[in-house]
């Protein structure tokens, strides 16, 4: 229910999917407490509180304490390995940049997963927020929807899988991997 983003919604698939997965891993593997190094990027350092807020955790920041941007750790990396560097996420996450949204249009097959989670969206939009008007309009204590049903038609108003807005607008797959070829 959190992809495609949602109006409102929050970035939690890298805490879920990749974060809590690593440390239930160092935590039975490596007991506690864990010592991470976290890749953030000096000019985000504004995230590193919410790291430094978990418990059982000892966490260091070493592109912050070093002042390295992304630009500059790339450097280095490319320095040291000669393949691409690139920043992980999965093919349909919503927060790719314009740049990582063309790269992935030239990848077919994992374009191609984007385009049917698009279509998955597209049809159970509609559906999810007729199941919400059927049901009268319930809203939980936090003014949302309940599960599996959307307040709105999200979809037919202009919400995209990619959040990413060109010219005030998100595209569809289709009309991204349109500008892509271009």
């Amino acid at each position: 229910g959190i992809v495609p983003l949602m109006a409102g919604g929050s970035h939690v698939c890298s805490l879920k999917f990749k974060g809590e997965v690593l440390a239930k891993w160092a935590s039975e593997s490596y007991g506690e407490p864990v010592r991470w190094a976290i890749g953030i990027e000096a000019d985000e350092g504004h995230r590193v509180s919410r790291f430094k807020a978990k418990a059982n955790t000892d966490s260091v920041f070493p592109l912050v304490d070093l002042g390295l941007d992304r630009k500059q750790a790339e450097d280095i990396l490319t320095k040291l390995w000669p393949v691409p560097v690139r920043k992980s996420s999965c093919v349909f996450c919503p927060f790719m940049s314009e740049g990582e949204i063309n790269d992935l249009a030239k990848c077919g097959e994992s374009f191609e997963i984007a385009a049917k989670v698009e279509a998955n969206f597209k049809a159970t939009s509609k559906v999810k927020h007729a199941k919400w008007i059927t049901a009268g309009e319930p809203l939980n204590k936090g003014g949302r929807a309940p599960v599996g049903m959307w307040r709105k038609d999200s979809y037919a108003d202009g919400a995209r899988l990619f959040a990413k807005k060109i010219n005030g607008k998100q595209l569809t797959v289709n009309e991204w991997r349109e500008r892509a070829i271009a």
